[in-house]
């Protein structure tokens, strides 16, 4: 009996082995490709571009950037002036020796950036680097409308958002023609329906509103005009609207149709 039970843990242990190696289950250390993937003349990067995902418009967001000197010279490194209000960045330290490191610190202020959405912003990084002295570092993330909780009471008499509709067909266009049409924005809560603003895929729409601020039990129409200039064949656009409902603070609105030369 001992005899078999020696032999099952060996085969167990055994097979153990030999599931881990198949995996590859090696613990190496990472390369400098690892740490630093992304290179732009004689600097490496961690990262070119900051997701920073989801923001609040009362949040103070920070992120950092590790770089390395991949060149054989001292690099000077230093930001741009021309950055946006909404953004600080800085550097340490402000001349890297060859094969040393370095960090950039980034701080994002959502409410300081009144466009709510997707928002990109960039950091223009000025070197003495010959091969490409000045480098660019993007930024995108999606700013959201912070809304407090709130008790039932409060919820039940809330501004509320509703379309008469959110969808349009214009049927068939000739290129070079325009089409508008108007939606519904009703408000069925209690308190004033507040529009922000309007974000839209294409160009080749515009979005307009009677009033920016609709009072309970009133509505305001918003107004999408189509330009079908340069194009050809089906299209379908949308216009996102931002508003202040709790539950509701994008409202899609989409106007589709063919155009024909």
């Amino acid at each position: 009996m001992k005899l078999k039970l020696a032999s099952i843990i060996f085969l167990f242990i055994s097979l153990s082995f030999k599931v881990s190696a198949q995996n590859g289950i090696v613990h190496t250390e990472p390369t400098l490709e690892d740490r630093f993937p992304k290179r732009i003349g004689g600097l490496r990067f961690s990262q070119t571009t900051l997701h920073l995902g989801d923001v609040y418009n009362n949040e103070n967001r920070m992120d950092t950037i590790q770089l390395y000197n991949n060149s054989d010279a001292p690099l000077t490194l230093s930001i741009g002036s021309k950055l946006p209000d909404q953004i600080k960045a800085s550097i340490e330290p402000s001349k890297l020796e060859p094969a040393s490191e370095g960090i950039i610190v980034v701080q994002y202020d959502a409410t300081k950036q009144k466009e709510f959405g997707f928002n990109f912003d960039r950091i223009i990084l000025h070197t003495n680097d010959t091969e490409m002295p000045e480098k660019n570092i993007n930024i995108t993330l999606s700013i959201k409308e912070y809304f407090p909780p709130a008790d039932p009471g409060d919820t039940l008499i809330a501004q509320k958002a509703r379309l008469a509709e959110s969808t349009y067909n214009f049927g068939r266009l000739q290129q070079g023609e325009k089409a508008r049409h108007d939606y519904i924005i009703f408000n069925d809560g209690q308190r004033d329906l507040k529009i922000h603003h309007a974000k839209n895929t294409c160009g080749c729409i515009k979005t307009s509103f009677s009033k920016n601020i609709i009072a309970p039990g009133d509505s305001a129409l918003a107004s999408i005009e189509f330009d079908s200039f340069g194009k050809d064949g089906s299209t379908s656009n949308e216009s996102v609207i931002f508003v202040n409902d709790p539950s509701q603070p994008e409202l899609r609105l989409i106007i589709q149709g063919d155009v024909w030369k």
